[in-house]
């Protein structure tokens, strides 16, 4: 997703890429409230880059990746707050 402005982004479910990131906020995207209480993974669980502003992320569930981040943030991302009471993991690292 880019160019958008989201207030409140929840994920109770499961959020699975087998060949690319689970949750891809890219280009100017800008999400207020990220969460998640079920699962979110792919080669990164989620990704963020080139301007992307997530304001909290609230994180009870598992966000994970085989064999990359588990949050991955980029090129000018920016994330405010993280909330952790869950697993973020990543084969190369948890939040990078």
């Amino acid at each position: 997703m880019g160019n958008t402005t989201i207030t409140n982004f929840t994920n109770g479910g499961t959020i699975k890429s087998t060949g690319g990131v689970g949750v891809n906020i890219a280009s100017g995207t800008t999400i207020s409230n990220l969460k998640n209480t079920g699962t979110i993974n792919g080669s990164d669980g989620i990704k963020l880059a080139n301007g992307t502003k997530l304001e909290t992320l609230n994180n009870t569930g598992v966000i994970s990746s085989g064999n990359g981040s588990g949050v991955k943030v980029e090129n000018g991302a920016t994330i405010n707050s993280i909330n952790n009471s869950g697993v973020i993991s990543g084969n190369n690292s948890g939040i990078c």
